[in-house]
């Protein structure tokens, strides 16, 4: 996660109703963060997303590894922020359920359309 605890920051804000966001009673808030879980830079993750959360934004986390590095002291995914950043255990996706999130998302803009 590296900056995107920032990232989740500065969304949070730009969609804030001062800053010309749009009331929750007219759009839903929904943030997708890819992370692999490690915050080595910025505000905590776990933070933020609690802020982003009673601001409105569902968030969903995917889970994305980039290639493996050859590093034996390869850490791998940090599930915890995974999971502590998405609103709940359903909102975490990966790339083998990826397709999931997409029919998800689909379904929330239904009522839209």
């Amino acid at each position: 996660m590296v900056r995107s605890s920032e990232g989740i920051r500065i969304a949070t804000e730009q969609q804030d109703e001062r800053n010309g966001g749009r009331p929750l009673n007219i759009a839903k808030k929904v943030m997708i963060i890819f992370t692999d879980g490690w915050s080595n830079k910025g505000p905590d993750p776990e933070q933020m997303s609690k802020a982003a959360k009673t601001a409105g934004f569902t968030i969903y986390s995917v889970a994305y590894e980039s290639q493996k590095p050859e590093n034996e002291d390869y850490a791998g995914l940090n599930q915890y922020t995974i999971e502590a950043v998405a609103d709940d255990l359903k909102h975490i996706y990966n790339e083998r359920n990826f397709n999931e999130l997409v029919e998800e998302l689909r379904k929330r803009n239904v009522p839209c359309m």
